[in-house]
């Protein structure tokens, strides 16, 4: 259940390490500091000035009525507090209701100290507390100021708290930006290599690990390039040492008087020249061919136009609006030419849809023919390999269409599946990534 809701970006993964232990770590230290280190301030400022008032008032009623004012200054100087002596005519004010924790933790400390009655006034509009007491021959009025009961270096140190964790949070993210930008260049290069795009300005750059494993890409990308040009070279090789004495056999018969057996070995000759140009073909897969943009919708209507001037007839559905891939042209021609060539050769009713599936395009070629077995499906996609039994075998062909159409589709990093077509035909879908 918890993967489910896991981020997939490594980025973000690498920024949770790091932003979760952090927050963590601030909740509890913000609320030890409020539980303990708050509260013992909060009661500490509060018996300060309860007991402050408290000593004021019991001296005031031990004190003759002709010394209060002397003892009333004595305290104002030393206590920074304002005393103010009130007649005996005006009432004690009501108790307002005691809302905040400062409110209650005075009015206790002084109701604690205190047997006279008292009210405590704060206004949140002023930087002012009153307290009034009742000294049964007049009432006592002290004003405080609010810093005597309240500490603002808290707000400070969480102030300072968030502030520097959001700074360290933009410079985490911009050094882990840094960091991950080194693995994306390396996955969207493998992406491109799979796709037979070339790669050639990867550079190593980022942690030493990040460093080896695009140097490693670096040279299994050497190395496919070789050996791709290697068994290029050898078969062209191959293939030019075999035509030479195909051409000088098909030149002998033909210096030779005409007759039946004559004209079977020059159709041997002629099928073996095949055969080694299909294979040479296959083979070589147009590696040679730079990747560039291709529009199917209008690289489908070429196919279909071709056919047309064949004499077949290709029921085309386009993808609505413009659907581009990167990848060979020529070579994707040819693989979609293959299977629209075998659809038309073996069906009367051909028709073509493509269809859009996540980050892949899929073309689907339908024909109305005799089809293949479904346990027969990876079978025809080997090389030579032709199913006589259930295709007409008068056709032509050396068995190389649909494996030289499977090898310019995984080249490109895609497949070709093979199903039951809805023509109760054959279905082949060339599915390419977009």
């Amino acid at each position: 259940m918890i993967k489910k809701f896991m981020p997939k970006s490594l980025f973000v993964r690498t920024l949770l390490i790091l932003v979760i232990p952090t927050i963590l770590v601030q909740l509890v230290t913000t609320y030890v500091f409020y539980d303990r280190h708050w509260d013992t301030l909060a009661r500490r400022l509060t018996s300060s000035l309860g007991g402050d008032i408290a000593m004021v008032v019991e001296l005031l009623e031990r004190t003759p009525d002709n010394k209060k004012a002397d003892i009333l200054k004595i305290a104002s100087d030393n206590l920074q507090l304002q005393f103010a002596l009130l007649p005996d005519e005006k009432s004690l004010p009501p108790q307002p209701a005691l809302t905040g924790l400062i409110d209650q933790l005075l009015f206790e400390e002084i109701d604690n100290r205190l047997d006279n009655d008292f009210v405590v006034l704060l206004r949140e509009n002023s930087d002012k507390v009153r307290v009034v007491v009742d000294l049964h021959h007049g009432y006592l009025s002290v004003t405080a100021n609010k810093k005597r009961l309240f500490s603002y270096t808290s707000e400070l140190v969480i102030l300072w708290m968030v502030g520097s964790s959001v700074l360290l949070f933009g410079i985490a993210i911009i050094f882990l930006r840094n960091q991950i930008r080194p693995i994306r260049k390396l996955a969207e290069a493998a992406e491109q290599l799979g796709k037979g795009q070339d790669v050639n300005d990867l550079k190593p750059s980022g942690a030493i690990e990040i460093r080896r494993a695009t140097m490693a890409f670096r040279i299994m990308r050497d190395r496919i390039r070789r050996q791709i040009n290697q068994r290029t070279e050898m078969l062209a090789g191959i293939s030019h040492d075999l035509r030479t004495p195909l051409t000088r056999l098909k030149l002998e018969l033909a210096l030779l008087p005409p007759s039946s057996d004559i004209h079977a070995m020059q159709t041997d000759i002629d099928e073996m020249r095949q055969m080694v140009d299909s294979y040479l073909d296959f083979a070589r897969g147009d590696g040679g061919e730079e990747s560039a943009a291709i529009n199917i919708n209008d690289l489908l209507d070429d196919l279909a136009h071709n056919a047309a001037r064949d004499g077949h007839k290709i029921d085309m559905t386009h993808f609505q609006g413009p659907i581009e891939i990167i990848g060979r042209p020529n070579a994707v021609k040819r693989a979609l030419s293959n299977l629209l060539a075998n659809a038309c050769k073996y069906g009367t009713n051909v028709s073509v849809s493509v269809q859009k599936i996540s980050r892949n395009i899929a073309i689907h070629v339908d024909d109305d023919g005799p089809g293949i077995p479904p346990e027969m499906y990876q079978e025809v996609f080997k090389p030579f390999r032709r199913l006589d039994d259930s295709r007409n075998s008068e056709t032509g062909g050396v068995g190389l269409g649909l494996s030289i159409a499977r090898d310019i589709a995984r080249g490109h990093g895609g497949d070709i599946t093979l199903s039951r077509s809805p023509q109760s035909g054959l279905r082949a879908t060339i599915i390419l990534p977009l």
